[in-house]
């Protein structure tokens, strides 16, 4: 399965907005998170939702810091190995990693007062039944990749929205894995015939 020439293009519109305050994030190379930043991740090593939040709050509350949270993110090619079939896992890896050693997946609002985070969650096995949460609430590309998803994980969709608003920046595929949060933005564009 190869990605489309235009995934990366895509991918760039869809993340570019979210440096919203200019950061870049600095190139990790080798696939692998940022060392110092990895540690000093907030929520990195708690699997829940509080930890996201923990970790997306201090996103929101630190623009100058948003390049080095964001690139804790960053998944290893084994966190990819370990959430989709080897097809995909591989044209993640030669999508995902060009544009995070280019800057280009940082994290933010689009606008300052996009303070509060809201989120869903939905596990692999509601993804590729489409019932619940998934089928509520996430992007309907999700269904596309479902049957490349490995089992036994929960994927989270996050939006930065103005208080007591619903609509504002939407981000997907947030995972805990291997210790700490991933990101695997928009992973049906990934896919060959999308």
């Amino acid at each position: 399965m190869r990605a489309r020439p235009f995934l990366a293009l895509a991918l760039t519109a869809l993340l570019l907005p979210l440096a919203a305050c200019g950061d870049k994030a600095p190139p990790t190379g080798g696939g692998t998170p940022a060392g110092p930043a990895q540690a000093a991740q907030p929520g990195s090593d708690d699997a829940t939702a509080k930890g996201l939040m923990t970790f997306l709050q201090a996103v929101i509350a630190s623009p100058d810091k948003r390049a080095a949270l964001s690139a804790t993110l960053r998944p290893t090619k084994a966190d990819l190995e370990a959430l989709f079939d080897a097809e995909l896992a591989a044209a993640a890896e030669a999508t995902y990693g060009p544009a995070w050693d280019n800057g280009e997946l940082v994290l933010g609002p689009k606008k300052p007062e996009q303070t509060e985070v809201l989120l869903t969650a939905a596990t692999v096995e509601d993804i590729q039944a489409w019932r619940g949460d998934a089928a509520a609430k996430f992007a309907g590309g999700w269904k596309k990749v479902a049957p490349h998803l490995a089992p036994g994980h929960t994927f989270y969709s996050a939006k930065l929205v103005v208080p007591g608003e619903d609509l504002g920046m939407r981000f997907d595929g947030f995972v805990h894995l291997n210790g700490g949060w991933r990101i695997v933005p928009a992973p049906w564009r990934l896919l060959k015939d999308n």
